[in-house]
């Protein structure tokens, strides 16, 4: 089930498009909040892309409700969340592209403009920072991204990927293969294309990232397809030189789990 719609932006003048990507599966609730949360947005040059699973909950009836705010929407089986991401890829038609799935939230209604009204001409991967909340919106801190290079970024997801934004024409696809960590290897494909001049942090908070519930066997996984990756792409070495770090993840995420705590850095600031 496909439905387009085309209605004007105000306030575009010279600004990039951006291409909003939300994918969904069954969360009508969160889908509703991810709108209303765009249609707050005061940067207007914009397009939203909505990639639906098949939805069985309801979700497909707010996608019709709110046809006029959507640009595309698609509703159809995928294999998977990154095959959704990728079919949001190749409906995009804006200068940039972020992706913004169901349930994700900007942090206020200036995010965009703070990312795209001072944007350097050399820029094609842009990054920022995130405020981590919990299942019921309350603040837990501000997460400042750190520095991200090619050395950097074997650390891991160390940046929020909604808080990452793409020039759509340096935007590789997800590699499906990888069904936990494919957003980690396409980062890795981004900052490995681009020299250091293309990258460029912007030092506020863009998004909220809410807590969600992996459980532990799903966190193994995780962790356990972030090891492949990093020793398929950089060699044993990488891998050993990253296993102090990766020990410490998994006793932090053990006894944050164990504790039932949204963080254990409760020294961190809280920004925003």
């Amino acid at each position: 089930m496909v439905f387009t719609t085309s209605y004007s932006m105000i306030n575009t003048e010279m600004t990039p498009k951006l291409s909003i990507i939300t994918v969904v599966k069954n969360d009508k609730d969160g889908l509703s909040r991810t709108l209303a949360s765009i249609r707050a947005q005061r940067y207007s040059n914009r397009e939203h892309i909505v990639i639906d699973g098949n939805s069985t909950d309801g979700t497909k009836a707010v996608i019709q409700a709110q046809h006029a705010a959507i640009s595309c929407s698609l509703s159809e089986p995928d294999d998977g969340l990154y095959d959704a991401m990728n079919k949001g890829i190749q409906r995009a038609t804006g200068d940039w592209i972020q992706f913004l799935n169901a349930g994700d939230v900007y942090a206020s209604e200036q995010s965009l403009e703070q990312v795209f009204l001072s944007l350097p001409k050399t820029a094609a991967f842009v990054y920022a920072d995130t405020l981590l909340i919990t299942e019921r919106g309350t603040l837990v801190r501000y997460l400042p991204a750190p520095k991200l290079t090619r050395k950097t970024v074997t650390k891991g997801m160390i940046v929020c990927h909604q808080a990452m934004f793409i020039k759509r024409t340096r935007c590789p696809d997800y590699a499906v293969t990888y069904r936990y960590k494919a957003d980690f290897n396409w980062v890795l494909d981004v900052i490995n294309q681009l020299e250091p001049q293309e990258i460029t942090y912007v030092p506020e908070a863009v998004v909220q990232y809410r807590l969600g519930g992996f459980s532990q066997s799903q966190y193994k996984k995780h962790l356990l397809e972030y090891m492949k990756i990093v020793r398929c792409r950089y060699g044993m070495w990488m891998l050993v030189y990253r296993l102090p770090r990766i020990a410490r993840r998994f006793l932090g995420e053990t006894i944050r789990q164990f504790l039932g705590v949204p963080t254990l850095r409760f020294w961190r600031k809280k920004r925003g």
